[in-house]
């Protein structure tokens, strides 16, 4: 048995054959191979008070392993949560980040353009100084005539004045000339300086900014690593959930026939088919066979009954007369009544709202007997009967038996 637990941790296909192994140990410990319908009134008590117990411990680790898979849905709703607000993070980040790259490249052409101004500032400077060496040169090379002998050669009072007037027009001229240059260059460069100081500064704040992307992006992996761990888990935890239940299956199996051969009473059915097991048709929301979870997403996964979308509170009828061996709590199907209908048929009708039980073990039901109230307990998305069909404990279309 040791051995067999420690296999069970293994691959799904081998916890699945290992868990069918434990689960017919269990149930050959408890029922020895003679027939129930040798034993007397003391030993079929003696064996559903084992039966009973056992019944108990499984509901046990059914509801832990419940706990346990509400819990991952959880930490996956917060950690999908968080992954959605990283996701917005990064969206701002990589807005600012083209917002930056876009600011930099506008003090690139900015700076760019004050070179090419620069430049022409400087040519502007060179070349006045050239033209004014050029005149010095002619001058130079005339003589040097001064500016005083162009005074002193004027022919009159008035054509002294006309003459010093045209010179200090030009001495001035040449010098606003050269000193605007001078300050146009100054100017020039203090706005390159700037500029280049501006790049510096988005250029640091482009690299915080990609560094915060990058951090984003990694917390973003993390989380999705941290979803796909928990998937894994979850995907275990439902494993050994599908095993409990089948475990549980097995064990009502027993404790009903037991019950009959205690009581020696039974409901004969009426009909070879089933009632519809509510008031009225509502529609169905999901059919028997294979779907998508509507709680973890993953495609594939077995659905064995047919969900029936009806309002929290209607009435559940009973499809057919029968035995009702489970009134209760069940595992993931949360408050469940089955009614075993003779020759191996049994009904099941879980997820009912609390309280919405309306029956109890042992009672004797007739077709369309209310047996309880529409509810979402247990793994549920929301108000709604899950119809189930067993023969012989195997899950079966409903629809083949319903009128």
């Amino acid at each position: 048995m040791v051995v067999l637990l420690n296999l069970c941790c293994r691959g799904g296909n081998m916890r699945k054959s290992y868990y069918f192994i434990i689960s017919t140990l269990i149930l050959s410990a408890i029922l020895p191979n003679t027939g129930i319908a040798q034993m007397n009134q003391s030993q079929i008590n003696q064996e559903l008070n084992k039966i009973n117990k056992s019944i108990t411990e499984e509901k046990a680790k059914s509801s832990t392993i419940t706990k346990e898979i509400n819990q991952i849905e959880q930490q996956k709703k917060q950690i999908k949560s968080e992954i959605t607000a990283i996701q917005g993070q990064m969206d701002a980040a990589g807005e600012k980040l083209f917002d930056l790259q876009q600011k930099l490249k506008i003090k690139d052409s900015e700076l760019q353009d004050n070179v090419n101004r620069l430049n022409e500032a400087i040519e502007r400077v060179d070349e006045r100084k050239k033209s004014m060496e050029t005149r010095l040169k002619v001058m130079y090379m005339n003589g040097m005539i001064s500016y005083f002998d162009v005074l002193f050669s004027s022919t009159s009072f008035g054509d002294f004045i006309e003459r010093f007037e045209a010179l200090k027009s030009i001495l001035e001229q040449d010098k606003r000339l050269l000193d605007s240059l001078e300050k146009d260059r100054e100017m020039i460069a203090q706005t390159n300086l700037a500029i280049k100081q501006q790049q510096e500064s988005l250029k640091l704040l482009l690299q915080e900014a990609e560094r915060v992307k990058s951090e984003l992006a990694l917390k973003e992996k993390n989380k999705e690593v941290a979803i796909l761990s928990l998937n894994q888990k979850e995907e275990y935890l439902e494993e050994v959930s599908e095993e409990q239940e089948k475990k549980l299956m097995a064990l009502a199996s027993k404790q009903a026939a037991l019950l009959k051969a205690r009581s020696n009473t039974s409901v004969k059915s009426s009909n070879s088919k089933l009632q519809w097991p509510l008031p009225k048709k509502y529609p169905i929301t999901s059919n028997f066979g294979t779907r998508i979870d509507p709680i973890t997403g993953k495609s594939g996964a077995s659905h064995n009954g047919l969900d029936i979308g009806a309002p929290s509170g209607t009435s559940i009828l009973a499809a057919e007369a029968g035995t009702v061996i489970v009134a209760q709590w069940w595992s993931t199907y949360g408050n469940t009544v089955v009614i075993d209908h003779g020759n191996g048929l049994w009904t099941l009708y879980p997820h009912m709202r609390m309280n919405g039980i309306k029956v109890k073990k042992g009672d004797l039901v007739k077709r369309g007997q209310l047996i309880g109230e529409v509810g979402s307990t247990g793994r549920s998305t929301g108000p709604h009967l899950h119809f189930e069909v067993r023969v012989n404990e195997k899950a079966i279309n409903p629809e083949s038996f319903l009128n």
